[in-house]
């Protein structure tokens, strides 16, 4: 079996493969880079932000999290505090604490795209009283 992941992917289904017996592995073959915001589009999102068109940010990973924290303006990171930050389970939540992250946390059960709609839905019907 091959297990195709990022440079970043988490080790233990590799492990397990490699496991005596087992004969697998796993090989890396995507790469990913920090972005670099621009300012016109750091100030596009920021008004956005500011003007409530924002409520949720989904961080499907830690790598993703910590990428979008990391070329954040100060400005921006206070909005990233300000909305709530959607979530596939207590490992990413945890770490977004462990990076400072104060803002509310929605968690879904996975990073399937049904459980997080499904963890928006119950947000959102706890929010409008529905």
């Amino acid at each position: 079996m091959l297990i195709i992941k990022g440079s970043n992917g988490r080790p233990f289904l590799e492990d397990e493969l490699r496991a005596p017996g087992r004969g697998g592995g796993g090989r890396r073959c995507l790469s990913t880079r920090p972005g670099h915001a621009e300012s016109s589009g750091s100030s596009a999102l920021l008004e956005s932000f500011v003007g409530g068109a924002v409520q949720v940010i989904t961080a499907t990973s830690l790598e993703i999290a910590g990428n979008l924290l990391g070329m954040a303006t100060p400005a921006l990171r206070d909005e990233f505090e300000r909305v709530h930050w959607l979530v596939p389970g207590e490992r990413i939540a945890a770490g977004l604490r462990e990076r400072g992250l104060s803002s509310p946390l929605l968690q879904a059960e996975s990073a399937e795209d049904h459980d997080l709609v499904a963890a928006l839905v119950r947000w959102r019907s706890s929010v409008s009283g529905a």
